[in-house]
């Protein structure tokens, strides 16, 4: 496993004596400790264990900003955890595609990581109780608004 470097917080590999993060999450982030699945970053590839570490400082950030508001909105408010993740899962994404050029194939591997992330979003470890669709709309907007992909066309 590639030694990963983490600026603003402490990064630990734990798997041993955990069988799987809630529900199957592979990692979380809280008071600026970043927990990877060990076992899954064993097995991922290295990108995605990078950009997956790239979700949880966003996380970091966030608690950081607001760090009482952060994890009583997370926990009681949907409206908000789904707010939250979808600025870590954005950035998640922007990193996963930074090295592609703008082209028809990167909008769509864009859109299937949306799509993935969505599904992964709507299932009920993040316990949100939107639909699928729901929560892809709201990628999409927010990738077409920092112009990652181009809108979509209506059939």
């Amino acid at each position: 496993m590639e030694n990963f470097q983490v600026s603003n917080g402490k990064l630990k590999f734990w798997g041993k004596w955990v069988p799987n993060f809630w529900l199957g999450a592979t990692g979380c982030a809280y008071f600026g400790l970043i927990i990877i699945y060990k076992k899954w970053a064993e097995q991922a590839h290295s990108a995605s264990v990078a950009a997956l570490i790239e979700h949880e400082k966003i996380h970091i950030e966030q608690q950081r900003k607001e760090p009482f508001k952060f994890y009583f909105k997370y926990i009681f408010s949907r409206k908000w955890r789904l707010e939250y993740e979808l600025q870590a899962f954005v950035v998640q994404i922007q990193y996963l595609i930074k090295d592609s050029k703008k082209s028809v194939w990167r909008d769509v591997r864009i859109k299937e990581l949306a799509e993935n992330f969505s599904e992964l979003l709507s299932s009920p470890m993040y316990l949100l109780f939107y639909s699928k669709n729901k929560i892809h709309k709201e990628f999409l907007k927010r990738l077409q608004g920092l112009n990652l992909i181009y809108k979509e066309v209506k059939k």
